[in-house]
């Protein structure tokens, strides 16, 4: 019995794992859009991050350190742009084959839209243990055959 438990415990975290690859994707492209921004602000001013008149270490930065760095930033936010919009669209066709439009609400908001449990349940008019409860039978009810672990 307990074997049984722990191997549908484990099959139900590897769907999980394979419906968080799209929110991994967000946060990624996230933080590079804020690196992206932090360069642009150098590239404009240069001299508003010098703290101190002291001398630093190691070799200066040039605009043109800034605008390759920039450059692959930008191919790097595309490049993770596509790989989102594939996973969003895998784990969408996912979530669409459930017959319950509770589960589709929940998972989709979740998974996709990024938002938390808490805030589903108030804009459902659930209550959060109900939430709960959709949520983990959501899960269980997915295939999710031949999906990779990658973000």
């Amino acid at each position: 019995m307990n074997e049984h438990i722990n191997e549908n415990d484990l099959k139900i975290e590897k769907k999980k794992k394979q419906l968080r690859r799209y929110r991994k994707n967000r946060e990624c492209l996230n933080r590079l859009y804020e690196k992206l921004d932090f360069i642009k602000i150098k590239m404009i001013n240069p001299q508003a991050f010098k703290v101190s008149g002291m001398p630093k270490g190691g070799t200066p930065v040039t605009m043109g350190d800034l605008l390759i760095e920039k450059e692959e930033l930008e191919n790097r936010i595309v490049e993770l742009k596509a790989k989102g919009s594939i996973i969003r669209k895998e784990i969408l066709k996912e979530i669409d084959t459930l017959d319950d439009y509770r589960y589709c609400e929940i998972l989709e908001g979740y998974f996709i839209d990024g938002k938390s449990l808490e805030d589903i349940a108030y804009a459902e008019g659930y209550t959060l243990r109900h939430v709960y409860r959709l949520y983990k039978r959501g899960v269980e009810l997915l295939t999710l055959n031949g999906h990779k672990d990658d973000i």
